[in-house]
């Protein structure tokens, strides 16, 4: 499998050879090889190739939810608009493919490539791609086999009422693998910053396990959430107001 074929790339950066008929190390060698590595090592002081490593072996538990786009986020246009709408679009945001929708963004029905607008289209129906439609709860590896099979690079993620709870690229998926990659969505808008040793300011986006990763918090981990705003709202569970003060205990 793909994880597998990560795996033993990265371990032979180690030296350390897998025999195909008879493998010197198993997957729960490998991660309790690489759980003593880092056990006494700093986040930050790990080797890129180990945390690769980690990540290739955690990536059959990720589901598409854990690294899609939120629906929030998703930059889309309704079928019905002018070419020259979606032209404005392009160049504002500077994506390479648009979503395109009928009547509301629960009704995604494809999307559009910039590299089609040489063709000088009349109308966006004419330029309408199809997209794959995946539910939230799909392995992120079986996402990554689909897109190989149907050679995209883009779906749309639905909750199991059927609405759309975002959408998700190829790079997307292979950020979980590899890290991040500097792409069209990855806009600033992610902020954290240290004012002293007790205070911070963060978006609200940032993953609760890049924040115990780098800063060492110690919050809850849960299938629930996985971003610093989903805990907060399980925490809290309502929407805090505007300057509102919370006072968490971690134990």
């Amino acid at each position: 499998s793909f994880t597998l074929f990560v795996s033993e790339k990265c371990m032979q950066l180690f030296g350390v050879k897998l025999v195909e008929d008879n493998p010197v190390f198993k997957k729960v060698d490998i991660e309790e090889y690489l759980n003593n590595y880092s056990k006494n090592k700093d986040p930050q002081e790990i080797d890129v190739e180990v945390q690769i490593m980690q990540n290739a072996l955690d990536f059959s538990k990720v589901k598409v939810r854990e690294c899609m786009i939120p629906r929030t986020e998703i930059i889309a246009i309704g079928i019905n608009k002018s070419i020259k709408d979606l032209k404005n679009i392009f160049i504002k945001t500077k994506l390479s493919k648009v979503v395109i929708f009928q009547d509301n963004i629960d009704k995604i029905i494809g999307y559009a490539h910039s590299y089609d607008l040489f063709k000088s289209p009349t109308e966006i129906k004419s330029l309408l791609l199809p997209i794959p439609i995946v539910p939230e709860t799909m392995l992120a590896n079986e996402l990554l086999e689909l897109f190989i099979e149907k050679r995209r690079a883009i779906a749309v993620v639905v909750d199991e009422f059927g609405g759309t709870s975002g959408i998700i690229t190829i790079e997307d998926v292979m950020e979980e693998i590899f890290g991040e990659i500097e792409d069209e969505f990855d806009a600033e808008n992610e902020y954290e910053h240290q004012i002293d040793e007790y205070s911070f300011v963060f978006s609200a986006r940032l993953e609760v396990d890049y924040l115990n990763d780098k800063y060492e918090f110690g919050l809850p981990v849960s299938e629930e959430y996985e971003t610093l705003a989903g805990y907060l709202l399980s925490y809290l569970e309502e929407i805090p107001s505007k300057g509102a003060v919370v006072k968490i205990i971690l134990l």
